[in-house]
């Protein structure tokens, strides 16, 4: 965690890291593909995939060090857990993510953020995978 100033007392923000993944719920996740990631190199960039309030209400990303990339998809039953990480592969970003389902029947979109360094959208690469 950080700590900044402010005018009164000090306070303790939320700084997400990298290598550290929130999950994000909300309807811009509709707007994405299935199986598909965006890389958010900046707060605008970031901002026009997941929304102001999200933004707003959710970790802070340091974007002078490092990228987000958001990445969805849609389990065929339930979800129970979602990790996700990365490898930096000869200059390209191979982004892992595993999916741990439970046996309700429902389809369930699920939508993860995960900060990584500063990338480009065409250096990376998405790899997904389901278990029970």
């Amino acid at each position: 965690m950080l700590f900044f100033p402010s005018c009164g007392n000090d306070e303790v923000e939320n700084v997400l890291n990298v290598g550290e993944m929130m999950r994000l719920e909300g309807e811009f996740v509709s707007v994405m593909d299935n199986q598909s990631c965006e890389v958010c190199n900046n707060v605008g960039e970031f901002v026009s995939v997941v929304g102001k309030d999200t933004y707003k209400t959710g970790p802070k990303i340091d974007f002078n060090r490092s990228a987000v990339v958001v990445i969805k998809d849609t389990s065929s039953s339930g979800v129970s857990d979602i990790e996700a990480a990365f490898e930096m592969v000869e200059g390209r970003c191979e982004i892992k993510v595993s999916v741990t389902k439970d046996y309700t029947t429902v389809v369930e979109p699920w939508c993860v953020a995960l900060v990584v360094p500063r990338v480009e959208s065409d250096n990376t690469n998405l790899y997904i995978d389901y278990n029970f």
